[in-house]
C-alpha cells in the first residue's frame, strides 16, 4: 500500500526542497532504514516534480549516505542517523546562505577537519580516500559531470571520516547539498585535473601525519574551488 504524503512541492523548487522533503518523512518514521524507498516516478508523483529533480535529490541523499542505490533493485534508506545528517533544515539553509556564504564555511570546517584526519586517520580510512580519488579520476575520463562531482565529494567524504568526528561529518554533509549542486554548474576539465592533484597533496600529507602540510594543501583546494565558484557565479 502506497504510503499517504501531504502537501506537495512546488515545481519552481530545486533539488534541496526535495532532499528537506525525503528527509523530514525519515524522520516522522515514514521510512525506516533497510526500505525500498519509492522509485523516481512515484516520488514525481507524491511531490509533483519533475523526475530529473527527483534523480538529483536522490544523487544528493546517496552522497550523505542516507539512501543506498542497489543495481537493478532500486533505492534503499541505510541506517544512517539523519538527525545527525541535517543538523541544518536544509530548505531554510537554502534561503538564508549563498553558495559563496557555504564555500567559506567549508574552507573553516574542512582545514580543521584534515588536520584531525593527519593525527587520527587509520590505515584503512586513508586507504579509502585513496580508492575514492581513484574512482574521481575513472569519472573525470567518462566525462560524466553529476559522477564526477558525487565522486569528488566522496573524497572528502573519506577525509572527514579519518578525523574521527562525526560533528564534521555531520556538518559536511549538511553543506553537500548546497555545494553539490553548485560544482555541477562550474564543472571544467582545468576545475577536476586541479582537484585530483590537490586530493593526491593532502591524502599523502594525511598519510605522513603532517598536521600542518595536510592544513594548507586543503585551504590551497578550498580557495581555488571557492574561485572558481566566484568565476562561474559572475559568469552567469
Amino acid at each position: 500500500m502506497e504510503k499517504e504524503i501531504i502537501g506537495k512541492i512546488k515545481q519552481t523548487t530545486i533539488c534541496e526542497k526535495i532532499v528537506a522533503k525525503i528527509l523530514d518523512l525519515v524522520e516522522q518514521g515514514v521510512y525506516q532504514p533497510g526500505e525500498l524507498l519509492p522509485t523516481e516516478r512515484d516520488f514525481s508523483e507524491m511531490f509533483g516534480v519533475g523526475r530529473s529533480s527527483v534523480r538529483e535529490a536522490l544523487r544528493v541523499l546517496q552522497s550523505m549516505e542516507i539512501v543506498e542505490k542497489r543495481a537493478g533493485s532500486g533505492s534503499y534508506l541505510t541506517d544512517i542517523p539523519v538527525g545527525a545528517a541535517r543538523i541544518f533544515n536544509t530548505s531554510q539553509m537554502i534561503e538564508a546562505f549563498n553558495v559563496l556564504d557555504m564555500s567559506e564555511a567549508r574552507q573553516a570546517l574542512e582545514v580543521q577537519t584534515v588536520a584531525l584526519a593527519a593525527r587520527r586517520a587509520s590505515g584503512d580510512q586513508i586507504e579509502a580516500m585513496a580508492e575514492a580519488n581513484a574512482r574521481l579520476e575513472e569519472a573525470v575520463e567518462r566525462g560524466d559531470k553529476e559522477e564526477i562531482v558525487e565522486c569528488d565529494f566522496r573524497v572528502h567524504k573519506a577525509i572527514a571520516e579519518g578525523s574521527q568526528n562525526v560533528f564534521m561529518c555531520s556538518m559536511l554533509d549538511a553543506l553537500a547539498v548546497v555545494l553539490l549542486k553548485s560544482n555541477i554548474e562550474v564543472m571544467s576539465e582545468d576545475k577536476t585535473k586541479a582537484a585530483l592533484e590537490y586530493h593526491r597533496r593532502i591524502i599523502d600529507r594525511i598519510q605522513a601525519g603532517d598536521e600542518e602540510g595536510a592544513r594548507e594543501a586543503m585551504a590551497g583546494h578550498i580557495r581555488d574551488v571557492k574561485e572558481r565558484v566566484t568565476k562561474g557565479i559572475k559568469n552567469k
